[in-house]
């Protein structure tokens, strides 16, 4: 009888290579019936592993056209995208990962309608995935389609990282234009952390609302924040700015008085003051404005612009180029300074400065990307 070997097998095969490698016969005479049946059980295990252990799988084609097409995204070349992915959607095209891409593609492109077909399907496919679901709430917003923007944003937005508020802005925005004020009120609030019903809620509304140039509408949503808080900041000033949109620069004139009597430190009530006495042609009164503003703020073009404009009206052109060289100096590329300025020099009598200065607004104002009419140094809205 034979004594039990204390081997497992797959050490007897690994002995037994190792001593073929050496030239010791002896261990395969000696241990003949197990190296075979060793032998037998590692070729087994060899050629029993599936394809999917293979230390370098093959991808599948679609699987590698796929990464191509994110990779064609990521670096903005969508319509190379689109080839690539229409290339798998002919091989299978109810796949959502395609349809999804598909969407990212022609909203990069702005091809809205096109993106949102695509969209659509991808979600009938997979409903949660909210990737897709907050693409074509983009898609929706964009083409100008509230109604259906408004209950997408709304399932997606306990989704998005905490912290995201352009969801928020975006569902306010909508609200406001499916005249839903009270939701969207609840809305912008929720962006600047306030109670919905404070009077600085009603007060963001009116801005907004103003910004979408329903500034009539905002009216009565300030006026409900000063019944609420009479001393309210800035909703004097919102009112004043109301006013001059509407050319009613003597309204005007009185809501930022006003606003100064509740706020006399904020240097943008003191700019706009100003810009309603240059447009009451009060020289004098729009002087002391215009350098309280620059004595609060003294890195705002808008104020030394609107004071070399004063100083012209004056007829003190000197005064008025040393505004405006200051001004032309903060922002190169504002042509209503060179305009100014280039009148200053005429002023002077100095033709060929101001021929360079006229050139420039010329050029400048050509080359305005915007090609909307500009305020004096009005600041972002």
């Amino acid at each position: 009888m034979h004594t039990e070997l204390p081997l497992s097998m797959p050490q007897i095969a690994t002995y037994a290579i190792a001593a073929c490698r050496r030239g010791n016969t002896w261990f395969i005479s000696l241990h003949g019936s197990f190296l075979r049946l060793a032998t037998v059980l590692l070729f087994g295990i060899i050629f029993s592993c599936p394809p999917a252990l293979s230390i370098h799988p093959e991808q599948s084609p679609s699987a590698a056209t796929l990464e191509s097409a994110d990779s064609l995204l990521r670096l903005g070349k969508s319509n190379e995208a689109i080839t690539a992915l229409n290339a798998i959607a002919l091989s299978d095209p109810s796949r959502p990962s395609v349809e999804l891409r598909l969407g990212k593609a022609y909203y990069n492109l702005k091809d809205y309608p096109q993106a949102a077909t695509h969209l659509k399907r991808a979600i009938a496919a997979l409903p949660q995935d909210w990737e897709a679901n907050q693409l074509l709430a983009l898609t929706s917003y964009a083409m100008g389609d509230c109604a259906q923007a408004v209950p997408l944003m709304i399932a997606v937005l306990p989704h998005l990282p905490e912290g995201q508020a352009d969801a928020d802005y975006m569902l306010g925005i909508c609200y406001l234009r499916l005249n839903d004020r009270a939701n969207a009120r609840k809305a912008i609030a929720a962006i600047f952390g306030v109670a919905p019903d404070a009077p600085m809620a009603y007060l963001m509304l009116a801005k907004m609302m103003v910004r979408q140039q329903q500034e009539s509408d905002s009216v009565g949503e300030i006026d409900k924040a000063l019944q609420l808080d009479p001393r309210l900041p800035m909703a004097h000033f919102l009112l004043g700015e109301v006013d001059l949109s509407k050319s009613d620069p003597a309204q005007a004139l009185v809501e930022f008085q006003k606003e100064i009597d509740v706020n006399p430190s904020v240097w943008l009530v003191y700019w706009r003051l100003g810009d309603t006495y240059l447009r009451l042609q009060k020289f004098d009164e729009a002087e002391k404005a215009l350098k309280k503003a620059l004595w609060l703020n003294d890195s705002f073009t808008g104020s030394y612009l609107m004071l070399g404009e004063v100083e012209l009206q004056r007829n003190e052109p000197q005064l008025a180029r040393q505004f405006l060289e200051h001004a032309v100096k903060l922002d190169p590329q504002n042509y209503y300074g060179h305009y100014f300025l280039g009148r200053a020099y005429q002023k002077l009598g100095l033709k060929d400065e101001a021929e360079h200065q006229f050139e420039l607004q010329r050029t400048l104002r050509q080359d305005s990307r915007t090609g909307e009419t500009q305020r004096l140094g009005q600041p972002p809205p």
